[in-house]
């Protein structure tokens, strides 16, 4: 809210506190032109905005701020001020953060600009924080907005909120992206991505016993299932059991080539949440009970931690992600 510097504002001034006036006018839809507002000048746009605000608010349009005005100008900000916020949801992914998320202004016919923008966090919430003046709603015939939130990714538009009518200055809007949304990524690379913000190691490298907790670390930090990190942690350390140990080669066959290094990892990665130990090859699963896995293991039977972000609870038995 303006707070008047010791002087009432009027034409012909300039300083800090004319920008501030011309800020707030802007704010409500009244037009100032670019050369005042870039030499902070109180010319004729400035005292004509001024004198349409006065106006509106049954005030004498004198064309000079005072403190009621300052205050009048702040009130109807507040006024005017909309907060909208949400979650945008996958029902098969959990990778949602990112997104952009544009707040539209609805109306007859074509869409106009976006009003404002946001991006969706690791959970997928957002929140727009917009003043929406009298003077934008009247050039559009109309005396409160109807607004949509549309989300958005570099594959272009995923899916669009429903339209509120009339709505309050505080208003939720949603957004439930179709299954066949583009663009999202896996859940393993969400996972590996949150956990790679905390931990610059090999996955494979993590420990979890009566010294070191490194996944129910993790876990609490990034909102992960503890679980799901302990199935990214056995897929590094599977890669590497599967890895030592090549297929026999036939009877005078050649040796073949070794497989990539990506292969093994990339195979559990499509596992991530339908491993099975009771399917896994005796040899690996001695291994994984016995070796350096075994405590990682030992977690995939634990129950998740309440409260957690649906999308980030394992669901072992789920289809391959």
């Amino acid at each position: 809210m303006m707070i008047l510097q010791g002087r009432n504002l009027l034409q012909d001034l300039t300083g800090t506190d004319v920008a501030e006036l011309q800020s707030e006018l802007g704010l409500l839809g009244y037009a100032v032109p670019p050369a005042e507002q870039a030499g902070q000048s109180f010319g004729q746009g400035t005292h004509d905005a001024v004198v349409h605000f006065q106006t509106d608010q049954k005030m004498q349009a004198s064309g000079i701020v005072d403190a009621a005005v300052a205050s009048a100008l702040g009130q109807a900000i507040l006024d005017n001020t909309y907060t909208v916020t949400g979650t945008v949801s996958s029902p098969v992914r959990a990778g949602v953060g990112g997104l952009t998320v544009e707040l539209v202004e609805k109306n007859v016919g074509k869409d106009l600009p976006p009003l404002a923008n946001a991006t969706t966090d690791a959970h997928g919430a957002y929140s727009i924080t917009r003043v929406i003046g009298p003077v934008t709603l009247r050039a559009r015939g109309k005396t409160q907005p109807d607004l949509q939130v549309r989300v958005s990714n570099s594959k272009g538009l995923l899916a669009a909120s429903a339209v509120r009518y009339n709505p309050p200055l505080a208003l939720t809007l949603d957004v439930a992206l179709p299954t066949d949304a583009a663009g999202l990524p896996s859940e393993y690379e969400t996972l590996t991505k949150a956990v790679y913000g905390l931990y610059a190691g090999k996955l494979g490298e993590l420990k979890e016993n009566a010294d070191q907790q490194d996944i129910t670390y993790l876990a609490n930090k990034t909102g992960w299932d503890a679980r799901a990190v302990a199935l990214a942690t056995l897929a590094e350390q599977f890669s590497a059991i599967t890895a030592s140990t090549p297929a026999p080669v036939p009877s005078g066959a050649a040796p073949s080539a070794p497989p990539a290094a990506s292969a093994a990892p990339a195979t559990l990665r499509l596992k991530l949440r339908s491993l099975n130990p009771l399917g896994l090859s005796s040899g690996v699963r001695v291994a994984l009970t016995t070796g350096p896995a075994r405590t990682a293991y030992s977690l995939l039977g634990s129950q998740p931690r309440a409260g957690l972000h649906p999308r980030r609870k394992t669901r072992l038995g789920a289809a391959a992600i």
